[in-house]
């Protein structure tokens, strides 16, 4: 019960109630019955900065590719194994590598994760290069 939970708040003195349930429970119960949740898409590119000044660079292409596919960028640099292992785990099609000569250039090196194919072309062409390599 959540009685005095109004009062705490500031409100007035009324009587509550309340429930929850997991989630996960939830789900364990639907695959019990034979329901299965559909399994999550990841991004078709996860871009990876390699350098602390990418980071920016790394956002504004993720932008840029959006409205078109899904693309998800690091945070922070990242050395290209462990960015390439972030990308495996959110099951993510391409990585995308921003350091510093890809600044220097305009330019993006992408990786297809499945074959470990790698591309180096100008960013204005990812969107046309990703869009043909994932139809």
């Amino acid at each position: 019960r959540y009685d005095g939970l109004s009062e705490l708040l500031g409100g007035p003195r009324v009587p509550g109630v309340g429930f929850a349930f997991g989630v996960e429970r939830v789900a364990l119960a639907l695959e019990a019955e034979g329901f299965c949740l559909p399994e999550e898409k990841g991004p078709d590119v996860y871009l990876i900065p390699l350098v602390e000044e990418a980071v920016a660079e790394a956002f504004y292409l993720a932008e840029a590719l959006r409205p078109r596919i899904r693309a998800e960028y690091a945070l922070s640099p990242k050395k290209p194994g462990k960015g390439v292992e972030e990308a495996l785990k959110r099951n993510a099609a391409f990585v995308g590598f921003l350091g510093e000569d890809e600044l220097k250039t305009g330019e993006v090196t992408l990786k297809r994760l499945a074959t470990g194919e790698q591309v180096r072309l100008p960013q204005r062409e990812a969107l046309g290069f990703l869009l043909s390599a994932l139809a």
